[in-house]
């Protein structure tokens, strides 16, 4: 802040009416570096008094005075309704106990509180208010008259208790705006009819004419050890010709469920995808995009069964090298289901000897030991592709996600840890993306003014600069300069694998923007379309086409560039705002998973009364600061207030701040702490009492080690 301060300082002085004893106040400010502010003071933020005395115009004057100032605007029209106006919430009587309204007060934030009129209430409610306390209630927002302060509502049912997974969980999907209801049997019946009397998909043999089939090849899915819809699945073949340098050539082939085949534009199921766009998934439950006899029978690449396919074909060397690339309509017949787990078991061990009952069912005349072999070779080419990506300025930031396990009856978790990532997974992502980016070229190639894209814009300058002001508070040197500088350091700050790289990573994603969808003919420009994080030209979403409705609309595009079907009847303004609705219900259904998550883990903490964490301080403040909890992958503020002190002190240089603590209780040898940026301290987590959804985190005495 030194720069900010003391050119407000500057501006202050120019002031013809400014006194002498607030220049006095600046020369101290200036002069002493080391500004202590003691806990009887007011909060100031670590600012003096003759800065925050400022006025708008004084700071009008700065060069960076957007920062300082917030915007206004006015709201002139509304162009369309997005928010259905439910949510959930509790009941509870106003504060002048009117017998005629009860307030509600909606878990959503967002949402304002809204009085219920009495004779929706319970008819207790007024008597026995405190029966309900722990109800959670659904509203729905009707009226707001501009003489109220309170809109008026309708109280549309009671959903159960706080804490109880499905009433909770009821809440996440409504105020997300998720469907969740069951695909009707009449839509589905389309899909049943296309079963023989053993419950079988014949493919026709139309299809078998025009497509390429691997079913004698060793094809194989790798995915978690749960999934039943199977999108994807992976081949290679050594051939018998060389590369032009003596080495040894595959064939790759990266193979994906077609979901366009059965999928028909304009169906009754396929206005329904349309509009969910996205399967959702919550801890408990997924809601799939699709009925679930597309999902995990149709089209799921299920072992033993003949499926039709979309597949992404490379002539590669062992180095990833890409000699020839092609796109074909096929069929495959997969040999096994692997999980990542057993994947990378073979990785692991590449010599092991594995016997036929160590793997699932084995469908085809291969065995455990070629199965294998040809998961390490393609390893060997997924690793070569990673060092590339990233060599090339893609990012490698991931965030944290948590695995819980629930107990069978009770539907509540046991227990949870952190979801580890393994190479098995980079394998698969690695040939997924290089799928993805093999299809865009194909269908904007084929279609430049209707080709479904994916893009992902720089990070947002002003986030960038907090981001940038971050770094320099916690002495890391980072250069912003341009994009590829940016992420080359922010790659090696984050690629140690300690919890300061979480911190690091965690401000880093706060200042990007998200990934979205859009079609190629409405943007002006074609540099717009650049993805930012895996810094690529073109890309797209294409091995996924069971949950997510993008895909399926890739597949049209690429089936349509095939000159297998004809081209769509979408234009570009049909898809653009399709893209939007994508983007829009993406966005919900990640908000709807990281509630579910952030449920699970309260309901859990709430069971055990409280768990004690290791956390990296990331921000200090006059009276509190950020810690950093990277098996929750969540910030927390600890306030000073809360803590057992005899006195605490806060100390600012230049840009480095410090919070030195006296503990009460404590051995005088151990009641100083110092707590400043990447400190590592010990914290008790628990769940408020009254709001399953907060939380109270407390610093525990001495348990840190030196910042380094």
């Amino acid at each position: 802040e030194t720069t900010i301060v003391t050119s407000i300082a500057n501006v202050s002085k120019n002031r013809k009416n400014k006194k002498k004893k607030k220049q006095k106040k600046a020369e101290e400010f200036k002069s002493d570096k080391t500004k202590i502010f003691h806990h009887k003071t007011k909060k100031t933020y670590g600012l003096p008094d003759f800065i925050l005395s400022l006025s708008v115009n004084d700071v009008m004057k700065l060069p960076f005075w957007t920062d300082c100032i917030q915007k206004t605007g006015k709201v002139v029209y509304i162009f369309e309704r997005n928010h259905p106006r439910v949510a959930g919430g509790k009941l509870k009587l106003t504060a002048d106990r009117n017998v005629n309204y009860a307030l509600f007060s909606p878990n959503d934030s967002k949402i304002p509180r809204m009085l219920i009129d009495m004779k929706q209430c319970p008819p207790d409610f007024f008597v026995h208010p405190e029966h309900y306390s722990q109800t959670l209630f659904l509203a729905k927002l009707e009226d707001w008259s501009e003489t109220s302060m309170f809109p008026k509502g309708t109280l549309l049912k009671s959903l159960g208790n706080v804490g109880q997974i499905e009433a909770e969980s009821e809440i996440i999907l409504i105020e997300n705006q998720i469907d969740d209801s069951e695909h009707d049997a009449k839509s589905c019946q389309q899909f049943t009819n296309l079963l023989n009397v053993n419950n079988e998909f014949e493919i026709p043999q139309k299809e078998r004419d025009t497509r390429r089939s691997f079913e004698a090849d060793c094809v194989f899915t790798i995915d978690p050890s749960t999934a039943r819809d199977l999108d994807d699945a992976l081949s290679v073949t050594e051939l018998t010709d060389k590369a032009h340098n003596g080495r040894t050539l595959y064939e790759v082939g990266v193979h994906i469920a077609d979901v366009s085949y059965f999928l028909l534009s304009g169906s009754d199921c396929d206005l329904i995808a349309r509009q969910r766009t996205t399967s959702v998934y919550l801890v408990q439950k997924v809601i799939p995009m699709l009925p679930r006899i597309l999902c995990e029978k149709l089209c799921s690449l299920n072992p033993g069964e003949a499926k039709l396919t979309f597949s992404v074909i490379w002539k590669m060397d062992c180095e990833g090298n890409i000699y020839e690339e092609r796109v074909e309509r096929t069929i495959i017949k997969s040999c096994v289901k692997l999980s990542y787990e057993l994947a990378q078991d073979m990785i692991d061990n590449p010599e092991k000897q594995w016997s036929q009952d160590s793997l699932p069912t084995i469908y085809g005349n291969w065995n455990p030991s070629v199965i294998s072999n040809r998961v390490n070779i393609l390893m060997a080419i997924a690793r070569h592709l990673r060092k590339r990506r990233f060599d090339s300025g893609a990012l490698n930031i991931d965030a944290a996600k948590l695995s819980f396990v629930l107990d069978p009856e009770s539907g509540l978790p046991i227990g949870f840890t952190p979801e580890s990532r393994r190479e098995s997974n980079f394998l698969v992502e690695e040939l997924m993306l290089a799928a993805n980016m093999a299809v865009a070229h194909k269908v904007y190639e084929a279609f430049p003014n209707l080709a479904f894209l994916r893009r992902h814009a720089p990070p947002d300058a002003k986030l960038l600069r907090e981001f940038q002001e971050f770094c320099e508070n916690t002495n890391l040197r980072v250069d912003v300069s341009t994009p590829e500088k940016l992420k080359s350091t922010v790659s090696k700050l984050v690629s140690e694998s300690n919890m300061h790289s979480k911190v690091i990573s965690y401000y880093f994603l706060r200042s990007l923007t998200m990934a979205v969808y859009f079609c190629s003919g409405m943007c002006a420009s074609k540099e717009i379309f650049q993805h930012y994080a895996l810094n690529v030209p073109l890309y797209t979403h294409f091995t996924s086409p069971i949950r997510r409705y993008a895909d399926v609309i890739v597949h049209r595009l690429l089936a349509a560039s095939l000159n297998y079907t004809e081209e769509l009847k979408e234009d570009e303004r049909d898809l653009h705002r399709l893209a939007k609705r994508c983007n829009d219900n993406k966005m919900a259904a990640a908000n709807a998973s990281e509630q579910s998550s952030k449920l699970f883990t309260n309901l859990y903490l709430k069971q055990v009364g409280s768990v004690i964490e290791i956390g990296v301080v990331s921000q200090v403040l006059d009276h509190a600061f950020d810690v950093m909890l990277p098996k929750f992958g969540q910030m927390s503020r600890v306030f000073i207030e809360t803590l057992d002190l005899k006195s605490f002190q806060y100390r600012s240089q230049g840009k480095l701040h410090q919070l030195e603590l006296i503990w009460n209780n404590v051995d005088e040898s151990e009641s100083l702490q110092i707590i400043r940026a990447f400190s590592t301290v010990s914290v008790r987590i628990t769940v408020s009492e009254n709001d399953i959804w907060k939380w109270n985190v407390t610093l525990l005495p001495n348990k840190q080690e030196e910042a380094h």
